[in-house]
């Protein structure tokens, strides 16, 4: 019987700071944080007859803009640098905790906690009240982090 043959995996690489970014890899960033979104197991939930609510889309916390420095004349900006700015965040860099995932141990070198939000919603859509949850990203290595 023929192996299966596995996709090669495609990397982007991370482009420098301050370059513009490519539109290519904008477009896979992108699309990365629109999966983690449809991924999160809280949000978009259907009628639940026993609390009565559902809930609506996840939202990002966004600080409101703050004094930025003004670009330069003829530098053109990805306009999404402007909301990565005003995402609020809390980061520990050399971290060197231990997570089990599928009961295999990883190395956790940074994390990043980035708050969001949902509506939880009546059976007419009304919002009810916005519940405060986080997203927990860890970067996984034996020598990253630095």
């Amino acid at each position: 019987m023929a192996k299966k043959q596995v996709p090669a995996l495609h990397v982007v690489p991370r482009p420098q700071a301050g370059a513009q970014i490519p539109q290519p890899h904008a477009d896979d960033m992108m699309a990365l944080g629109e999966l983690v979104c449809r991924l999160n197991p809280y949000t978009d939930l259907p009628w639940d007859a026993t609390t009565k609510t559902r809930t609506g889309k996840m939202e990002v916390g966004m600080f409101p803009p703050a004094d930025l420095p003004v670009v330069p004349q003829g530098v053109q900006q990805a306009p999404q640098i402007d909301a990565i700015r005003r995402i609020g965040i809390e980061a520990e860099r050399n971290y060197g905790a231990k997570w089990t995932f599928k009961g295999q141990p990883q190395n956790v070198k940074a994390a990043f906690r980035i708050p969001y939000r949902f509506p939880v919603q009546d059976e007419h859509g009304r919002t009810l009240y916005w519940q405060t949850e986080y997203l927990l990203i860890g970067y996984a290595g034996e020598q990253g982090g630095g």
